[in-house]
């Protein structure tokens, strides 16, 4: 039996089959990482948000983050017109460079996911994705779920970068910042076994 999970604005998420069983919460990590964002922008101050480079990383705190947001709005415009392109990002803005115009975008963000209306995971999109820099684009069926996976664990992979520019540049960051939610889970499991 097919289950076809439904998430409504408030990230609660149920799957609707003829059983009606429950399903997790989808929608609430972006949420998260959103709100794990705006956290950290508050530990840095202006100059250490658009240092470049930091360590290793030749690119600053800010744009990466700016990629971030860039791809969580990619997805969420994407709702409305059911085609998806990750490239088209907006690159040079002052979300890299200003932290107030960052939370700003965030604050925006968090907005509209909180208002989306219930949403179909196995809803059909056309994903546009260049292959090389001098093309050609593929255009390749995907879903809202599918690119939702996508979005959470892309975010949380620039977090761990983000989090270890941070810790370069010498914020406090939270232990589980940018920590993937399978290994939270294990170490979660790991902390409680007997």
């Amino acid at each position: 039996m097919n289950a076809t999970t439904m998430v409504g604005p408030t990230g609660s998420a149920s799957a609707a089959t003829s059983c009606g069983q429950s399903g997790k919460s989808t929608i609430a990590p972006v949420l998260r990482d959103l709100a794990e964002l705006a956290a950290l922008i508050d530990r840095l101050d202006d100059a250490s948000y658009q240092m470049k480079p930091v360590g290793l990383f030749s690119s600053s705190v800010g744009e990466h983050l700016r990629h971030c947001l860039d791809h969580i709005d990619a997805l969420l415009r994407a709702i409305d017109s059911d085609r998806l392109c990750y490239d088209n990002r907006r690159r040079g803005t002052n979300v890299e460079t200003c932290r107030s115009a960052a939370l700003s975008t965030i604050d925006d963000l968090r907005a509209r996911a909180r208002s989306l209306s219930i949403l179909d995971l196995n809803r059909p999109l056309i994903l546009t994705a260049l292959l090389s820099k001098t093309g050609p684009t593929l255009d390749v069926e995907t879903s809202l779920g599918r690119e939702l996976l996508f979005v959470v664990s892309h975010t949380t992979h620039h977090n761990a970068i983000i989090g270890a520019m941070a810790k370069t540049l010498g914020a406090s960051i939270p232990d589980d910042f940018g920590v993937a939610a399978s290994t939270s889970a294990f170490r979660e499991e790991t902390r409680c076994a007997p």
